[in-house]
C-alpha cells in the first residue's frame, strides 16, 4: 500500500498536490466536485468515492507522519497497465538506430 496526497493545512494557508488539482480539472468537466462525505463530514468525497484520511498506524505503517490529508492506495496490478507508445512515434527523424558505442564482454 502507498499513500497519496491531496493537501496540506498547516492553520493559515493551504497547499494542494499537482495530482489533486489535475484530478479536480477533469471531474470538473464531469460535473464532479469535491464535497464532505454525508456519514463522515470531515471526509473528502469525489463523485461517489469517499476518501478516508491516513491516520499514523494505517495499513502496515507504524506512528507515519499523517499530516495534511493523505489516503492510501492500493496499485492494482493489471497484465499491461499502461499504453505503449514509442518514441519513434513523435520523433521518428531521432529514432533511426545508430551504432552502439558501448563495448561487448561477451567475447571476454
Amino acid at each position: 500500500m502507498r499513500r497519496g496526497l491531496f493537501f496540506l493545512d498547516d492553520g493559515d494557508s493551504v497547499a494542494y498536490s499537482f495530482a489533486l488539482r489535475l484530478a479536480l480539472l477533469y471531474l470538473q468537466a464531469q460535473g464532479i466536485a469535491p464535497r464532505p462525505d454525508e456519514q463522515n463530514p470531515q471526509h473528502l468525497r469525489l463523485g461517489n468515492v469517499t476518501f478516508k484520511p491516513f491516520e499514523e498506524n494505517d495499513g502496515g505503517y507504524v506512528k507515519a507522519d499523517a499530516r495534511g490529508y493523505q489516503f492510501l492506495s492500493t496499485i492494482k496490478v493489471l497484465p499491461r497497465p499502461f499504453g505503449l507508445i514509442r518514441f519513434q512515434t513523435f520523433c521518428p527523424e531521432r529514432s533511426a538506430r545508430r551504432p552502439s558505442t558501448t563495448r561487448s564482454f561477451s567475447s571476454v
